[in-house]
């Protein structure tokens, strides 16, 4: 704990931002060797975040939703001047990660499987999601008729709630029932294409027989995004191993 706490404090120390000093305008506010970190680059690492995680949440969020998270939360990190706290963990996570690559840690084979791991279940939850993309299509009539259909379900102390009230709410379960069909259809189709069967006796299940399994989503890196106790959603300051090193300016 000793030396993690003196690492913070050093890094501290050597990124304040000074709203007074020049740099804080736009120039650079950080040096890693010959690499430079302006405020522009730090802000668009702060958003490309955000977005990363926002979109962990995309399928319960309108397109509008979506923006008005995004502005919410950079306007809360920009105005409550959390610049120096993600600029302080971006610097510290960039510096573990060329450390780490120095001692030759990515040549582990428990490192490797765990890279690996993590590679095959970011590329099939973006290859789902570009299949929701092609696939889903909602239009204000969509939610409008599932409203028309399903009224009872939004009753509150005996009464329906206006469709204006329930409109979000009715758009993330017209969202997820479209999501679980592209689900169905993608894993059908990927079935047939890679001649999968499960051998159902074999698993101690009971079943018998062997058969085609059912369409489910990937199981997909866990969201870095948490409800606060205000009921909105909270970003941890997190930022990619690369980004300072993508993103910096070499002198």
């Amino acid at each position: 704990m000793g030396r993690f706490s003196a690492m913070n404090y050093e890094l501290k120390r050597r990124t304040s931002l000074n709203p007074n000093d020049s740099t804080a305008t736009g120039g650079i506010v950080a040096e890693i060797g010959p690499t430079m970190i302006t405020r522009a680059d730090l802000d668009n690492m702060i958003e490309a975040e955000v977005e990363m995680q926002l979109s962990q949440l995309a399928g319960s969020l309108s397109p509008e939703q979506f923006r008005e998270q995004k502005k919410r939360l950079l306007d809360d990190i920009f105005k409550k001047g959390q610049r120096s706290e993600w600029l302080q963990r971006l610097i510290a996570e960039e510096l573990l990660y060329r450390r780490a690559r120095e001692e030759k840690m990515q040549d582990r084979e428990d490192v490797k499987a765990l890279l690996d791991s993590i590679d095959r279940k970011i590329l099939a939850e973006k290859y789902l999601d570009s299949e929701y993309q092609k696939r889903i299509h909602i239009v204000p009539d969509d939610l409008k008729g599932y409203y028309e259909a399903h009224k009872d379900d939004f009753r509150k102390d005996g009464k329906v709630r206006p469709f204006d009230e329930v409109k979000d709410e009715v758009y993330r379960i017209v969202r997820s029932n479209r999501e679980k069909e592209v689900q169905q259809a993608v894993m059908n189709e990927l079935m047939d294409r890679y001649d999968v069967v499960i051998h159902q006796d074999a698993l101690g299940t009971g079943a018998g027989t062997s058969s085609n399994i059912e369409g489910s989503a990937p199981m997909g890196p866990r969201s870095n995004i948490k409800k606060n106790s205000g009921g909105g959603t909270g970003l941890s300051a997190h930022t990619s191993s690369s980004a300072a090193t993508n993103a910096g300016k070499n002198k």
